[in-house]
């Protein structure tokens, strides 16, 4: 396990990478699920319902504080998500 993380903390393609929990599972939680990122820009993430605009002013508001929302800002802050997007 530790050498698995170990090479992906060294590959380059990964960045800002955050330690979220650590040990043995039984089992996998997510079987089918194979990792992957794409970049994407604003009109073909509009065709996703739910999408949230990272520029908008109500995205991951500061009175937002549960783990999960903290969790994600500062994935997009480390990834420089926002960087990645124009308005239109």
């Amino acid at each position: 396990m530790r050498a698995t993380y170990e090479r992906i903390t060294t590959d380059p393609r990964h960045r800002g990478i955050i330690k979220v929990a650590e040990g043995r599972l039984e089992k996998r939680n997510f079987p089918e699920w194979s990792m992957g990122f794409k970049s994407a820009n604003l009109e073909e993430l509009d065709e996703f319902k739910g999408f949230a605009n990272p520029t908008g002013k109500t995205f991951l508001n500061d009175k937002d504080i549960h783990p999960t929302i903290i969790l994600l800002k500062m994935f997009v802050d480390n990834n420089r998500m926002t960087d990645n997007y124009s308005s239109t």
